[in-house]
């Protein structure tokens, strides 16, 4: 398996399924970090497309030295911000659907109550925790990364990931 440096010297030099591949190893995690950025199916696809097009406009600016996923989110950062900022989010949030489960059904519905408190307490934070929040559970970055990408002090990262963790805790205990 080839690492996303060796997929995009592949994909440069003309090897489209190497774009494929790529894509296919972010797509997921891409999609639920817009999703849960900009609360919108329809807007979360839009930005989605929106942040490949940027990636093969500018692949040529990304520098092997840096890991590719952190290139990747930061883009679909600001593309969700930028969304967000013109929108002045409008939008009406989405609860993400869980798989049906047949052995448990009380437990299924449970969780799913869970997620949606959960996703429903994120959706609320203050915005620089949620950005901080979603960047660490939808990514491969370490805080020193999500510092980096966001050009923001480490140790504000770190307060503001402590803050949204003590105030989701605060939420879901009030939601109980």
């Amino acid at each position: 398996m080839l690492n996303d440096a060796e997929l995009i010297r592949e994909y440069k030099s003309g090897n489209d399924k190497a774009f494929e591949t790529l894509l296919s190893r972010y797509k997921l995690s891409l999609f639920n970090y817009i999703l849960k950025m900009v609360g919108n199916k329809d807007v979360a696809e839009d930005v989605f497309q929106d942040v490949w097009i940027q990636i093969i406009k500018i692949f040529s600016k990304y520098k092997e030295q840096n890991k590719f996923s952190a290139f990747l989110f930061k883009i679909a950062h600001f593309k969700s911000i930028d969304y967000l900022r013109k929108n002045k989010r409008n939008l009406q949030k989405e609860e993400k659907p869980l798989p049906y489960s047949r052995n448990n059904m009380e437990k299924d519905i449970e969780k799913k109550e869970l997620v949606y408190l959960l996703n429903n307490a994120v959706m609320n934070l203050p915005a620089k925790q949620k950005e901080i929040f979603l960047l660490r559970q939808h990514t491969e970055l370490n805080f020193r990364e999500i510092s980096k990408m966001l050009n923001c002090p480490l140790n504000t990262v770190l307060a503001r990931m402590h803050n949204a963790i003590l105030n989701l805790r605060k939420i879901l205990k009030e939601k109980k």
